[in-house]
C-alpha cells in the first residue's frame, strides 16, 4: 500500500486553484479496487501554494495526508482547455471518456513537454487529460498496472 501510496500521491501534484474544490477517482491495482479523494483545503502564502487534502483506500486500509502544492503546479480551467485545444500537437488524440472530452496522450509525452511535471515518476503509460479539477485526469493506466477513473469532483468554478 505504501508503493500506491507514493504512485497515486504524485497524481496530486497538479491541483485546482480553488478552496473546496475536491476530485475521486477510482482504481484497480492487483487485482483490489479502490479509491483516492483529494481536496483543496486552504490557500498559504498570498496564494504561492496551496494545501491539499489526500485520500486513498485499498483493501480496507484508509490513508489521509495534507501535501503543499505550488501555484505553479496547478491544474486550471485555463490550462486544461489549453491541453484540449492543441492536443494533434502534442502528440495526443481526442477521445470522449466517461462522457468527457479528453487528449489521451503518454506520460512521456507530457513529461517532455513540461506540462505534467509529476508524470515521469508516476510511470503512467496513458493519460486521459480532461476539464476536471485538481489534476485534470480522468482515466489514467499505468506501467505497474493500476487502472484509475474519475468518480466524482466539484469544481466551484
Amino acid at each position: 500500500m505504501k508503493f500506491l501510496v507514493s504512485v497515486l500521491a504524485l497524481i496530486s501534484l497538479s491541483a485546482t486553484a480553488n478552496v473546496g474544490d475536491s476530485i475521486r477517482h477510482n482504481f484497480t491495482f492487483n487485482g483490489q479496487s479502490g479509491f483516492q479523494e483529494q481536496t483543496v483545503i486552504g490557500i498559504n502564502n498570498q496564494g504561492q501554494s496551496f494545501n491539499v487534502s489526500y485520500t486513498i483506500s485499498l483493501a480496507g486500509s484508509t490513508a489521509t495526508n495534507i501535501v503543499i502544492v505550488p501555484t505553479a503546479d496547478l491544474f486550471t480551467k485555463l490550462k486544461a482547455s489549453q491541453i484540449l485545444t492543441y492536443c494533434p500537437q502534442i502528440g495526443g488524440v481526442i477521445e470522449n471518456v466517461l462522457g468527457h472530452r479528453t487528449c489521451k496522450v503518454t506520460g512521456d509525452k507530457l513529461y517532455e513537454l513540461g506540462l505534467f511535471s509529476f508524470v515521469e515518476t508516476m510511470n503512467a503509460d496513458v493519460i486521459w487529460i480532461g476539464n476536471v479539477p485538481v489534476n485534470g485526469i480522468v482515466k489514467a493506466v499505468l506501467s505497474n498496472g493500476l487502472i484509475m477513473t474519475l468518480g466524482n469532483y466539484n469544481w466551484s468554478r
